[in-house]
């Protein structure tokens, strides 16, 4: 299990992994879950998530993840805040879509 460990960024494992699901529990090493040692809220979650998406490293990932959503399941304390943030994603990148497709 070292080699897991040894192959993270910020506490999220990285490597294959299931996309159609997705573990909120702090500790997880899944990309929608806190750290291990996190005691924060409903909103420090979402400012959490937000700030890992920003991130080159994860911004991909979330994109793929968030694609999945409709058909994932996600579970863990912040659940709820995790599929916000991910219909977000697919709002935004809808939208971006269709602007693209008009401007050709």
């Amino acid at each position: 299990m070292t080699a897991l460990a040894e192959n993270t960024i910020d506490g999220v494992l990285f490597g294959a992994a299931d996309a159609s699901r997705s573990d909120t529990t702090p500790g997880s090493g899944d990309l929608l879950g806190p750290p291990l040692d996190w005691t924060g809220d409903s909103e420090a979650y979402l400012a959490l998530i937000r700030d890992r998406y920003r991130n080159q490293a994860f911004k991909q990932r979330f994109l793929f993840v968030a694609r999945l959503c409709d058909r994932s399941q996600i579970t863990g304390p912040f659940a709820a805040e995790a599929r916000e943030v991910l219909d977000g994603i697919n709002r935004k990148t809808l939208a971006a879509g269709s602007r693209s497709r008009r401007e050709q």
